[in-house]
């Protein structure tokens, strides 16, 4: 699905209670404990270590910038990853957002996937991509709401 920053972007903050945190090593446990919570349940979870997880996404394109940690106090809710593309101008890509289960259904989803938008725009990025499941029905609404269209699908994921 893709997503142009920019267009207006939909005004979705983050609730009260919420923190974002960038990116850093010393947090990685923090985010993979996001990860865990939001996606174990997922068909085909793949059950990744932290250094398992981590290596997957902190790739040559990876933005820092544009990757935060939700917490609410000390407890990480939810996070999101981000790369930037190989081609120019400039495309920022949701690579993964995740929300832990008690804490959706609260606009937080919403809230970082507006944050890096943002962000992605005021660095330039054209446009804003990600990928979603199709077994995701929540997921997929939430970022047709956003301002999302598809602009393709992919017959089946590979394996890295």
């Amino acid at each position: 699905m893709g997503g142009c920053p920019g267009l207006a972007l939909a005004e979705h903050g983050l609730p009260a209670d919420v923190a974002l945190t960038n990116w850093h090593t010393d947090l990685a446990e923090q985010f993979f404990l996001a990860y865990d919570a939001a996606f174990r349940e997922r068909p085909g979870f793949p059950g990744f270590n932290v250094a398992e997880w981590v290596n997957s996404w902190t790739t040559d394109q990876f933005v820092p910038e544009w990757s935060f940690l939700a917490r609410a106090g000390d407890a990480p809710i939810g996070f999101l990853m981000s790369s930037n593309g190989t081609i120019k101008p400039l495309h920022g890509f949701i690579m993964q957002v995740g929300v832990i289960p008690s804490q959706r259904q609260r606009g937080l989803g919403s809230g970082l996937v507006v944050e890096v938008l943002r962000r992605m725009q005021a660095a330039g990025a054209v446009s804003g991509q990600l990928v979603v499941n199709v077994n995701n029905p929540g997921a997929i609404q939430t970022y047709v709401e956003l301002g999302f269209v598809t602009i393709g699908r992919r017959a089946r994921y590979e394996s890295s």
